[in-house]
């Protein structure tokens, strides 16, 4: 994740009557002594020094600071805070998602830090400084009034009225122009002074100016990795468009996450994920350069770090973002300001840095690309699990309920059509319910949810139950804050299961899914998030537990959590979620050494779209006796005949299912319809049970209702003939494929 920042000074004015602090642009400010390297930020009036310091390590546990936060890490931060502006480094920047305990567990957010830092600084007095923030494009947010709630949230934690600069994070999956339109509406209400990008390629970054100027307001800042020895916005175009468009480029990793400051050797590389950026190859090559940047720094009285950052400074339109976690840190950086390299030395470090080729770590290339393609698997999820049977059993004496496997549960009336759950001892239905919209008001329920829409849940929930459909999945970001919900789906389950045990013990079958966000590194992040879970299901175990999506890095710290939580007792099995056959079958060798079975591999699959027979996922599961559970199995509705081409489905959806696409699908939504009347079922029972007839297959379509959830069940207790399920192949074979939102290709 990139430290980015950006901003106006501004005076921290204190108000009698004025709880927050007022950041405004001043010319009464104090100058400070680094007046003379201020650069305006982009086209916008705001004058803001050469070079800032990121707190993305404020408060953070899961990347930084040894996955602990005390009160000596707490006072280095208020140090490095303190000492940058006393140096004159007036940029401080943070983002909502740095320390936040939900999605980067993290000990206590950034922004509540910064917020507090100012707060206790403005007691002395008038300050300048530059706050910046930004805005996550989860898969979730849609639209510009996400980016406002968002912002408003931020401004909350940071005790601020407004911001100097606020940026998108990285490009989302889609609603991009309502995410810049966001931007334009905070600017027009006072929230911030200055927008920004991050992570933008050349074309992004010209249509987000052109669609912003559209408005009179400047794109301020484009924030993109860049240094010494990663110079691709200088070959991509980025840095070429910056200084036409007048957009200032900010620099992160401007000394390559540490190892330009001479650190690290061949024979000491980094670790993590750098360490298979920075090899022990690529730092032998470097090394003609770390002893020249040295000798150079010698000559100015200057440390490494300071000559790497003084060089990008000296490309004009330029500011590097370095992270600071301690005073010292700080007052080196603020060295790299006040004087110049030489254009001979500028030119010489130019070209012993071409000598080794060095990726990065960069959002406009994978892996990040990776995280967002996967990313969109979240909308299409509307229900992705499976799990094994459980008993929920009421103990006088325990406050959670205890979720386990039991052979003394009542036979319930689809007994006959389970299976066991890949290669666990466990044996589920074949068919399950979603309860991504439980609780949710960014995608589902037409942005509000009401008591109304609580009841529905319920009633889905319980009907599931007594028509036997028995699995119920979740997962840790449906419905909850972060992802713009009202209520956490997990929260809502946890219950509804509540009120259901007190009538006596029942079966139901509960699942839920961890979130492979770029920040969670290691084994331990998913024995984090699943004790989370837990309590908010106020269960002491669940059945199953799958990655939601390969992670960009650490996924095989992530299959380690897995078979950690098998061998805890949190969980009774384990699987994968969007995997394709080649990191299918490394999670299946990688739990087999530890005697642990690779339950499930959860991914795209229904009638319209059988990419999962062309890939090799299918056939890879059978062949390791992994079940498949199909997501979007009646195809996010377009299967069970409500949309037409006069009537195509609205949203994101709507860019799939185009009224072209519903033309030529028409002769096969006809025949679904007349098979259906055959055995007295509907489109939607038809569509799923062609799914049960190919075997070692769970379809999980979502439920809002108890209509919905008991129409599910009625595709169970019965089975089309092998002449309807290949009448009905041989028909969705003659339209071409949906892409839907593949994941397949990872």
């Amino acid at each position: 994740m990139a430290l980015v920042v950006g901003s106006a000074s501004f005076t921290l004015l204190c108000h009698r009557r004025t709880h927050a602090i007022r950041a405004i642009a001043s010319e009464e400010a104090t100058n400070v002594k680094l007046e003379d390297d201020k650069i305006k930020l982009g086209g916008s009036d705001l004058k803001v020094s050469k070079l800032g310091i990121g707190a993305w390590a404020w408060g953070d546990t899961g990347y930084w600071n040894d996955s602990q936060w005390d009160d000596n890490k707490l006072n280095a931060a208020k140090a490095a805070f303190n000492t940058s502006l006393d140096s004159g480094i007036t940029l401080v920047d943070t983002a909502e998602v740095y320390g936040e305990k939900w999605l980067n567990s993290g000990a206590i957010n950034s922004e509540t830090l910064i917020g507090r830092f100012v707060a206790e600084r403005k007691e002395e007095g008038p300050t300048e400084v530059a706050i910046a923030t930004k805005f996550a494009p989860l898969p979730w947010r849609l639209g510009r009034q996400s980016v406002l709630t968002a912002l408003k949230n931020s401004l909350s934690r940071l005790g601020l009225p407004s911001v100097e600069l606020y940026q998108i994070h990285w490009p989302g999956i889609w609603g991009n122009d309502g995410y810049i339109d966001g931007l334009g509406d905070a600017v027009e209400k006072g929230l911030v002074k200055a927008v920004g990008v991050s992570n933008y390629n050349e074309k992004r970054l010209r249509k987000a100016c052109n669609q912003l100027k559209k408005r009179g307001i400047p794109l301020a800042s484009n924030q993109v990795n860049y240094s010494l020895i990663y110079r691709a916005p200088e070959e991509n175009g980025v840095k070429a468009a910056c200084d036409e468009l007048g957009v200032t480029l900010i620099a992160y990793s401007p000394m390559a996450q540490g190892v330009l400051t001479g650190k690290y050797t061949a024979k000491n590389p980094p670790s993590g994920p750098r360490g298979k950026i920075y090899t022990p190859e690529v730092l032998t090559q470097l090394e003609p350069m770390f002893s020249r940047i040295k000798e150079i720094g010698q000559k100015y009285g200057k440390t490494s770090t300071q000559v790497v950052l003084n060089w990008l400074v000296c490309q004009e339109n330029v500011l590097p973002i370095p992270g600071a976690k301690t005073a010292e840190q700080a007052t080196e950086f603020a060295g790299a300001l006040g004087w110049r390299l030489t254009n001979d030395e500028i030119a010489e470090l130019r070209s012993l840095a071409a000598k080794a080729k060095v990726e990065g770590l960069t959002c406009l290339r994978p892996p990040l690309w990776i995280l967002l393609r996967l990313s969109g698997g979240l909308m299409a999820m509307a229900s992705l699990a499976g799990c094994a049977s459980l008993s929920v059993l009421h103990r006088r004496n325990d406050r959670r309920i205890r979720a386990i496997a039991s052979e003394k549960i009542s036979k319930i009336k689809v007994e006959e059509v389970k299976i066991p759950l890949g290669g666990s001892e466990l044996q589920v239905t074949t068919l399950g319910i979603g309860a991504w919209s439980w609780g949710d008001t960014s995608f589902w329920n037409d942005f509000q949810w009401d008591e109304r829409k609580l009841k529905d849940a319920k009633a889905a929930f319980n009907a599931s139950i007594d028509c036997g459909t028995t699995f119920i999945d979740t997962a840790e970001v449906y419905g909850s804050k972060f992802s713009l919900g009202a209520v956490n789906s997990e929260t809502l389950i946890g219950s509804f299961i509540k009120e259901r045990q007190q009538k006596g013990p029942f079966e139901v079958a509960i699942a839920t899914k961890f979130a492979a966000l770029p920040w969670r590194l290691g084994r331990q992040s998913v024995l984090s998030a699943l004790e989370d879970s837990l309590s908010r299901l106020g269960l002491s175990s669940v059945d199953l537990y799958q990655l939601h999506w390969p992670g960009v890095w650490g996924n095989e710290g992530y299959i380690d959590g897995l078979g950690d939580a098998i061998e805890k007792g949190l969980v009774k099995a384990v699987g994968v979620s969007n995997y394709n056959e080649k990191r299918l079958r490394d999670a299946y060798n990688q739990l087999k050494k530890r005697g642990i079975p690779l339950a499930s591999n959860q991914v795209n699959y229904s009638l319209i779209y059988r990419i999962p027979e062309e890939n090799g996922v299918k056939a890879a599961c059978d062949e390791l006796g992994v079940t498949l559970i199909a997501y979007s199995p009646i195809a996010q509705g377009i299967l069970t005949g409500k949309y037409t081409p006069e009537n195509p489905p609205s949203g994101p959806r709507g860019r799939i299912y185009t009224p072209e696409f519903l033309t030529k699908i028409q002769p096969l939504l006809t025949r679904i319809k007349e098979i259906g009347q055959n055995y007295d079922k509907t489109p939607t029972q038809v569509a799923l049970n062609w799914l049960i007839s190919q075997e070692n297959v769970v379809p999980i379509p979502g439920a809002k209702n108890a209509e919905q959830a008991t129409e599910f069940a009625g595709a169970l207790g019965w089975r089309l003939t092998e002449q309807d399920v290949a009448e009905l192949r041989s028909l969705a074979s003659q339209i071409d494929p949906v892409i839907g939102f593949p994941v397949e290709k990872l």
